[in-house]
């Protein structure tokens, strides 16, 4: 529309001096004719369409007494034009300005786009700082009349996020979300906004983004909505069954894949056999490394686990179906998910629970994955997470002299720091096994496990399983046996199996458990 003004104005000008010079040709030198001149064309053209009709120039012939009346035609519409352009101006700009002007001292979460996710996001923000300032960028004309939020300071706007950002030069902390569908348009937001605040003079500004995390943009957190969920999923429902079927292939069920074999590592205590339905081929090719750490295709034994991939549908094998400890719904269909969900509830008689990334599941059955969920400030910002990574990183840095801080560490440093903290509920479950967890990690339960762990008289089991877990993050992200450490080639000499390790690298794997103790006092001295 607004590329279009220009051309409207244009056209619009060029009709109405035609209007004019034709009504000067029909009038002039007709017998008792007033409109003699352009002036005078001009003159009755104004009083005409402002209905004011003094009454000194009219016209006196037939022709152009029909371009009177389309000028008395034409001032209701031009009265119409003005006053919609001042509202239009009032709603986008003038408005837009004095709101923002009043709000810019305040602290300001932005959001790039009006969708499922950052209104869900925005919503659980405000339950623990109703305070703060909500705006939802780039919203169609409906969406700017919505309070989407339940919150006082909650705006849509129709400008694009930079916009309203560099309006927003205040001392407020400004948080923006950039939430929309696409990852690498959230990357491209991210890198002109970070240019902008650098621009900034007072504006306090992070910035959170919808997209795999990159070493490029320093001080930009990143998050993925797939990995929220999957994350999410894990922590709420821990692993306690030895058969867990995925019936997806897409994204979601993808993530719920990694996710389960950073966090579910418990080799040798317990194994686990992953049954894989729908399309994997991609994953399978992405992913070669997993080899190393797991049993693909191949019969289960009790040292590690097992990932199955299946060819036939997810519904040929009933004895498989009615034997699974867990089958989890996770394509990127939630429709679907529920669906097939209650269809099997409806036809099989099931020894485990079911679960369906949907909106809602008839009991017995459990649905996760929603917006209010996933969407979180924990999750996006990755708070507790972040926190207990970045201690687990300062206990190696002062075990290894390492002056390597948390900010200049790789994204793939970071990323290992991540899944040694998101594993330390399975460390506590494992040194804990009488007692139900839930999956959490408290100074309480941390305290708990210092004591037991200062109890096990055989740590062997316990170096394994750390290993085992070191391993498969590496594994994860294709990295191979080597005679060095080297990142370009992604090799390691500590990729084999804990017998050929050297009696001084297997008792290294202690320093994954003693941490729990150091996390502990940490938890304390921080309450």
């Amino acid at each position: 529309m607004k590329k279009r003004f220009p051309i409207l104005a244009v056209l619009g000008i060029a009709g109405y001096a035609l209007l004019l010079g034709l009504l000067v040709l029909a009038e002039r030198g007709q017998p008792g004719g007033s409109i003699l001149s352009i002036g005078d064309a001009v003159w009755y053209s104004l009083v005409t369409m402002t209905t004011v009709g003094y009454g000194d120039v009219y016209p006196v012939t037939v022709p152009g007494r029909v371009i009177g009346i389309l000028f008395l035609v034409l001032s209701a519409g031009t009265l119409m034009a003005m006053v919609g352009a001042a509202y239009a101006f009032l709603r986008d700009r003038g408005m837009l300005w004095l709101m923002l002007e009043r709000i810019r001292r305040e602290k300001c979460d932005i959001f790039s786009e009006y969708n499922e996710f950052s209104i869900a996001l925005a919503r659980n923000l405000g339950k623990t700082d109703p305070r703060a300032c909500y705006l939802f960028c780039d919203c169609s004309e409906k969406q700017q009349f919505t309070n989407p939020v339940m919150v006082k300071q909650a705006f849509c706007f129709p400008q694009r996020t930079e916009e309203i950002l560099r309006k927003l030069d205040g001392p407020g902390l400004k948080t923006v979300f950039c939430v929309g569908k696409m990852p690498t348009g959230n990357y491209a937001l991210s890198r002109e906004l970070m240019d902008l605040s650098a621009e900034m003079k007072r504006a306090r500004v992070r910035i959170c983004c919808g997209a795999l995390e990159t070493g490029d943009l320093p001080g930009v957190t990143f998050f993925d909505i797939s990995a929220c969920a999957a994350r999410t999923y894990w922590e709420k429902y821990p692993l306690k069954e030895k058969a867990v079927l995925l019936v997806g292939g897409g994204r979601l069920a993808q993530a719920l894949l990694d996710q389960a074999i950073l966090v579910n590592c418990r080799e040798p205590f317990h194994t686990t056999v992953y049954h894989l339905f729908g399309n994997w081929e991609n994953y399978r090719r992405e992913h070669p490394g997993l080899a190393l750490c797991f049993a693909v295709n191949e019969a289960a034994d009790a040292t590690r686990d097992a990932l199955v991939f299946h060819a036939e549908p997810w519904n040929g094998n009933r004895t498989l179906l009615e034997s699974a400890g867990r089958i989890i719904f996770c394509s990127d269909d939630r429709a679907e998910n529920a669906d097939r969900a209650i269809g099997l509830l409806r036809g099989f008689p099931l020894a485990g629970k079911v679960y369906a990334a949907a909106q809602a599941m008839p009991f017995p059955g459990v649905a996760f994955g929603a917006m209010a969920a996933i969407a979180t400030g924990e999750m996006t910002m990755h708070g507790s997470l972040d926190a207990r990574a970045r201690m687990l990183q300062s206990f190696y840095a002062a075990g290894t002299d390492s002056a390597e801080t948390w900010e200049e560490l790789t994204p793939f440093l970071r990323a290992s720091n991540r899944a040694a903290a998101d594993h330390l509920a399975t460390k506590i479950q494992l040194l804990l096994p009488s007692e139900d967890t839930g999956g959490k990690v408290t100074k309480e339960l941390l305290e708990k496990a210092v004591r037991a762990w200062g109890q096990v008289a055989d740590r062997e089991p316990y170096r394994r399983n750390e290993h085992a877990r070191w391993c498969r993050f590496y594994a994860l992200y294709n990295w191979r046996p080597g005679p060095e450490k080297n990142s370009a080639a992604r090799t390691h000499p500590c990729l084999v199996p804990y017998e050929e390790l050297s009696r001084e690298d297997q008792e290294k794997d202690d320093n994954a458990w003693l941490q729990i103790g150091l996390l502990a006092e940490e938890e304390e001295a921080q309450l």
